[in-house]
């Protein structure tokens, strides 16, 4: 991506695009579904930031976890699972 850093300094690991990124984060068996949905969320809120030129910052825990339908700290623990599989990373609470 071109240009300067978001203030979440790119949830994605690598540049490569977001569809070939999220195909392949689907197809990883370490994830859970619940990780994985969790990573959509993810994409999504901070897209809906970026396209309306607003300045992104990570959603909240709670925000999180009520949107995904899990408790605070089952979502911690998918977070800690995507930042360890590379899939995002400058996570800040």
């Amino acid at each position: 991506m071109a240009g300067k850093p978001k203030k979440y300094e790119g949830i994605f690991a690598d540049e490569v695009g977001d569809v070939y990124l999220a195909s392949e984060l689907m197809a990883r068996r370490d994830l859970t579904a619940g990780d994985k949905v969790l990573f959509g969320i993810l994409t999504h809120l901070l897209g809906i930031g970026v396209c309306k030129g607003l300045d992104p910052r990570w959603p909240s825990i709670k925000v999180l976890a009520k949107a995904t339908g899990s408790t605070p700290k089952t979502t911690k623990r998918r977070i800690a699972r995507l930042v360890k599989a590379g899939a995002i990373r400058g996570w800040t609470e």
